[in-house]
């Protein structure tokens, strides 16, 4: 039976999907008449709203899709139960919550954004007998300066407060909002109100700002758990730290909060989709920078896999102060070798620390950092298929390094020529070169390999090691 609440689904494929969320900002231009840092801001911001469903980011947007076409499905099959339910109302037990988890800085909240896109705006719909009602597929919120559940639920009274010509049932919310400070009187009416506007999800961002105080599990898990009695699927979103402290609570919070986990995973550069899927997102930046990124993309995707561990915040990090240091040079175009200086540069520092950490622990060695460790148990299969092409770059790493150990000076400097022309003229490289005669002093064997590596991560080097 075609109803409102179920048509709004029938056009929502893959390719409908992937095309809704994109995002491809405008190009850049006349960067180069503002001052370094408002321009190095404009380039980093402009970067940001770029957005390409990955193969990963598709199959979680259509699993959240399909969940809340079910719940649609069943919380509003026709105008007749509908309108009974809304008068009536409708109980039924709370829906285990859907915790999005990933590394900071992964795009977790640029997937919530983008489930947004995927559903059409919010209109009114005629459900039955006169009653003209709002038809709102997907609230979203970031928390942020919201410190516990009434004023989440405060802000979700807000966000639903759609026009709705024929029907209040129970609304006293609307003429003193901000007066709620009931939790239980503020669930019933939001209640109410999600029924009403036919919600089919729930999304709720930015869960570390709920968990600045002495008391943040039980702030957060309080919170969380009031959202998922409105009756729509609730969607939250947080970082492994987080989680790993939910995993402290008790079964009875874990059974409501931790049991349908969405992890979204660092792209990764194991197989030629994964390069393809990274060579178009860098190739969407060069464009969008106006020219700004001057670096060649197909000799960029590894180097910069390497230094940013497949997270796009930190590419993004890594651009703008390329971009700082080509204007402190007098330039207005980022050359590969910019990227490599602002790898080792005191303001990325931090996530230098933090990718060699990442790929301390995808070797499988030891580490104490739990932010950086994801809760659930991942396939064994790719933990094996990430792990055996880590070890693999990083013998060629380390190999490339002890050839290089054993050049004379004179070679060592046509090697490092020869590299920088490479990066700088990229379309202007012979088809064949030749190559300089090395003279190997040193004997490159597996056990030098494995102690190489080791040493690596012993002294937790700053060097680049990609």
């Amino acid at each position: 039976m075609n109803t409102p609440w179920a048509d709004r689904f029938v056009n929502l494929n893959p390719s409908t999907i992937a095309l809704r969320c994109r995002v491809s900002p405008s190009v850049l231009s006349d960067l180069d008449k503002l001052p370094d840092q408002a321009a190095a801001i404009c380039l980093e911001r402009q970067l940001e709203q770029i957005f390409i469903a990955t193969p990963q980011v598709q199959r979680i947007l259509q699993k959240l899709v399909e969940t809340a076409q079910g719940y649609s499905l069943d919380a509003y099959p026709n105008s007749k139960v509908f309108l009974e339910r809304l008068y009536n109302g409708w109980e039924r037990s709370a829906l285990p919550a859907i915790c999005l988890t990933g590394l900071a800085g992964v795009g977790k909240s640029a997937l919530l954004h983008a489930l947004k896109r995927c559903f059409e705006s919010t209109v009114l719909i005629d459900a039955g007998h006169g009653h003209r009602l709002p038809l709102q597929t997907y609230w979203y919120q970031a928390v942020r300066q919201h410190k516990n559940e009434a004023a989440l639920l405060r802000q979700f009274l807000v966000g639903t407060d759609l026009h709705s010509s024929s029907f209040q049932p129970n609304d006293s919310i609307n003429k003193d909002k901000d007066q709620i400070k009931n939790v239980s009187k503020a669930v019933e009416i939001a209640k109410s109100r999600a029924y009403r506007n036919g919600l089919g999800l729930i999304g709720i961002d930015e869960l570390q700002f709920l968990s600045q105080s002495a008391i943040a599990n039980t702030a957060v898990t309080k919170a969380l758990l009031a959202m998922t009695y409105l009756g729509p699927p609730l969607l939250f979103s947080s970082n492994y730290d987080m989680v790993h402290r939910l995993k402290k609570r008790g079964q009875q919070d874990r059974d409501r909060l931790l049991c349908s986990p969405i992890v979204v995973q660092h792209e990764k550069l194991i197989c030629e989709e994964d390069h393809q899927v990274l060579f178009t997102y860098l190739s969407e930046c060069v464009r969008v920078s106006g020219g700004i990124l001057a670096f060649n993309v197909s000799e960029t995707v590894k180097p910069l896999h390497e230094m940013t561990f497949g997270l796009r915040r930190k590419m993004l990090t890594l651009f703008r102060l390329a971009y700082l240091r080509a204007r402190s040079q007098k330039r207005f175009d980022v050359k590969f070798t910019d990227i490599e200086w602002a790898y080792h540069s005191m303001e990325y520092s931090t996530h230098r620390d933090d990718v060699e950490e990442l790929q301390k622990i995808t070797l499988g060695l030891r580490s104490n950092r739990n932010d950086l460790k994801c809760p659930f148990d991942l396939e064994e299969s790719e933990i094996r298929q990430e792990r055996a092409a880590l070890q693999i770059r990083r013998q060629e790493a380390i190999s490339q390094s002890a050839v290089l150990e054993s050049l004379t000076p004179s070679e060592r400097e046509i090697v490092a020529a020869k590299t920088r022309n490479e990066h700088q003229h990229p379309s202007t490289i012979p088809a064949t070169s030749t190559k300089p005669k090395i003279h190997r002093t040193v004997r490159v064997t597996e056990e030098s390999l494995a102690a190489g590596e080791e040493w690596l991560f012993e002294n937790n080097s700053s060097k680049y090691n990609g």
